[in-house]
């Protein structure tokens, strides 16, 4: 009841879930602005960043799953929580060009951003949990509001998400180090390795996952 009452007012949501994200983050001393919730890759230890960020996500998901008003709000408030999020990214991306830098190339506060307006370290990480949730509810209100009805494509597409997102990680590392010294502009190799490890990935799930334990595992 808490979360659907929460979702029902448009952009607090946004916000109440990123205090989480920007209290998660503003503690980590190596911190780098534009690389957000940092990946759990070095130890099997939980990290605090990642276990709150994505735990709070994953939580909220279940939450919304079990209320009955929840998906009807984020259909009904779609376009002010995405404009909050594609703000918030718009922000912290015209931070980028105006960062100075310390000698060590660490990003050196504050950050000036027009005109003698300050972003700081907490300024930052709570702009980018308003990025993320923004955009995230953003996007799925919008899906629920214009994509409601039943399509096979988009349904398969849904099912094959999964196991994209669970092993893109390899495919698209390999095609970046084999297109890295290629003469091209990267207008040209970033969608050959969109391309290319999207058909490898749809492959390995149409053949491999889809008709296996592995994909009644992951979609029942």
């Amino acid at each position: 009841r808490a979360v659907a009452s929460v979702l029902r007012l448009p952009v607090v949501a946004v916000v109440v879930l990123a205090l989480p994200v920007a209290c998660a983050l503003l503690p980590l001393p190596n911190w780098f602005y534009w690389t957000g919730i940092p990946t759990p890759d070095q130890t099997l230890i939980p990290q605090v960043a990642p276990l709150v960020g994505y735990g709070t996500a994953f939580a909220t998901g279940w939450l919304v799953h079990r209320s009955a008003g929840a998906l009807p709000a984020l259909a009904r408030h779609w376009l002010p929580n995405l404009l909050a999020g594609a703000l918030a990214a718009a922000w912290m991306l015209a931070s980028m060009r105006t960062t100075p830098m310390a000698p060590d190339g660490v990003p050196a506060e504050p950050l000036v951003l027009f005109d003698g307006a300050v972003l700081t370290k907490s300024g930052f990480a709570l702009m980018h949990g308003i990025a993320a949730w923004g955009l995230a509810l953003g996007l799925t209100g919008a899906a629920l509001r214009w994509l409601d009805g039943y399509s096979p494509v988009r349904r398969y597409v849904a099912d094959a998400s999964y196991w994209i997102y669970l092993a893109h990680l390899p495919v698209v590392a390999a095609l970046q180090v084999w297109v890295g010294h290629w003469p091209l502009h990267w207008s040209l190799k970033y969608p050959f390795v969109l391309v290319a490890s999207l058909a490898v990935l749809f492959a390995s799930y149409h053949w491999l996952v889809r008709p296996t334990l592995i994909g009644q595992l992951l979609n029942g």
